[in-house]
């Protein structure tokens, strides 16, 4: 019994140090897989920025040649204000002809930009959405919808004077000082 358990032991002993290097091997494969799947992914990472790598060099090729386009059209222009510059400082140094003058009867004094003008009443429409103001450069005091129509006699520097309105087809005379910008409407 001595004898099989010293063979036990030896046997033991000596399968051990196997068994023990197939447990590290074991580990080993199970390290290097883990390493191999890092690998992986890094490399499709790093595939992902070469092709965004690719993509940007591209468009910085496409930007150096629009860079290098405006650069000359830039340079052409300069020239050509050259070229106008000098041009036109000979031709008033060349120039036959005397400088032209308007008569003083055709000149015409700017008027007062306030002056109420008159004209015989007309009907307009509005050309869109229009805000309607108290007065000339006035405060807003209504909205009225595009295509209302109403009357005017006088106008201001760009603006008309509401004298009346449509409501249903029937004209109403406007009960208090209405404006809208003279560009929002249409003669009709």
């Amino acid at each position: 019994m001595r004898v099989l358990f010293t063979i036990f032991l030896l046997f033991g002993f000596a399968y051990s140090d196997e068994i023990q290097r197939i447990e590290n091997i074991a580990k080993d494969i199970s390290k290097l897989r883990l390493e191999s799947e890092k690998c992986k992914e890094e490399l499709k990472s790093s595939k992902g920025l070469m092709e965004e790598n690719r993509e940007l060099q591209v468009r910085v090729q496409k930007l150096e040649k629009l860079v290098k386009k405006q650069e000359i059209l830039l340079k052409t222009k300069e020239n050509n204000q050259k070229n106008l510059f000098i041009y036109s400082n000979k031709c008033e140094e060349e120039s036959p002809f005397p400088e032209l003058m308007m008569k003083d009867e055709y000149k015409k004094e700017t008027s007062n930009r306030n002056e109420i003008i008159t004209f015989k009443a007309s009907a307009f429409r509005l050309k869109t959405d229009s805000v309607i103001y108290d007065a000339a450069n006035g405060k807003k005091i209504d909205l009225w919808e595009k295509g209302t129509s109403f009357t005017s006699n006088s106008m201001m520097d760009g603006w008309i004077k509401i004298s009346g309105y449509f409501v249903k087809r029937k004209w109403k005379k406007a009960q208090k000082e209405m404006w809208v910008k003279s560009a929002q409407t249409i003669k009709r």
